[in-house]
């Protein structure tokens, strides 16, 4: 990454009519006063807020009725970005080239563009995700108050979206350890391990329905190929022509009961024992587990009886 100088940042406040306007000069800048509480630190976190991180202020500030302007160069060209509450402005050598409303995003994939750099960290959600233009300039900085030899001492809260443990990868991409290479591949390492998770889903989910499908085979007449498709049609076959006939010989027997009632004819007690022997054979074929029609035999007990 090529040299980025600060050339000014300015605070306005529209609510109180006032602004405050610092100009930076090339190489080191330090910034002190006799007493504290003088804003020093409000320079700091002005250059934080207006590149895309949500700097820490005091209530008594009242940053959302504040309006962020910085000013930077890089070789030939000069940026200018405003910032109000969550919308960003950012200008080109003059020319308004970028309007971002409530997404940091946008502007950090901008400068990634710009500038041919930018940090991924971890998010909480484990996915890389891209980090506020401000982290590529947080190892530059030193604050009296929140200089950057702490994890926990960065000024502003939006480092809080990205994992603790990942902050330390930002130092080590300024120390020149990482590259965009390293995020690169793993991003791609992560769409990976999410990918595996998902098939692994799906792997559950089949042999969930396979295991199904086994048991729906064993527990009936399923047909896999035409001739086991023949085999059992011609088995059902069998098996209702088998209760038909059972069905047909006692609607005989029904028949005959009756017209024995209409005409009054009265069994001899050896007709009337080989009848119910008969009719219990018949009853029996009619009761089995695999005939299912229901046949209603109305009188028949009485009948027998009489």
């Amino acid at each position: 990454m090529d040299k980025i100088i600060i050339d000014s940042v300015r605070i306005i406040d529209f609510n109180e009519n006032k602004s405050v306007n610092i100009n930076f000069l090339d190489g080191i800048n330090i910034v002190t006063s006799e007493h504290t509480s003088r804003g020093k630190s409000s320079i700091l976190r002005a250059i934080y807020h207006a590149m895309g991180a949500n700097s820490s202020y005091d209530s008594s500030f009242k940053v959302q009725s504040k309006t962020f302007d910085i000013k930077f160069r890089n070789n030939e060209f000069h940026y200018r970005i405003i910032r109000n509450k969550n919308k960003y402005f950012c200008y080109k050598n003059g020319n308004l080239v970028l309007v971002s409303n409530n997404n940091y995003k946008t502007l950090a994939k901008f400068f990634e563009k710009e500038l041919d750099v930018s940090i991924y960290l971890t998010n909480r959600n484990g996915d890389f995700d891209i980090a506020p233009p401000t982290y590529l300039f947080i190892p530059y900085f030193a604050d009296q108050d929140m200089s950057w030899k702490s994890m926990e001492a960065i000024p502003f809260s939006n480092n809080k979206q990205f994992k603790d443990d990942s902050l330390i990868n930002l130092y080590y991409f300024h120390m020149g350890i990482l590259n965009k290479t390293y995020y690169t591949y793993n991003s791609k390492k992560i769409a990976c391990e999410n990918e595996l998770k998902q098939l692994e889903t799906e792997k559950t989910e089949l042999q969930n329905q396979i295991f199904k499908l086994k048991e729906y085979f064993k527990n009936n007449i399923v047909s896999i190929d035409e001739d086991s498709a023949q085999a059992n049609l011609d088995f059902l076959k069998h098996e209702i022509n088998k209760y038909l006939k059972a069905e047909n010989d006692i609607k005989t027997l029904i028949f005959n009961i009756i017209a024995l009632r209409k005409g009054r004819e009265v069994f001899k007690d050896t007709d009337k024992i080989n009848f119910i022997e008969l009719f219990t054979e018949k009853e029996h074929l009619l009761t089995t587990e695999n005939y299912k029609k229901d046949q209603e035999i109305p009188f028949i007990k009485n009948l027998i009886d009489e």
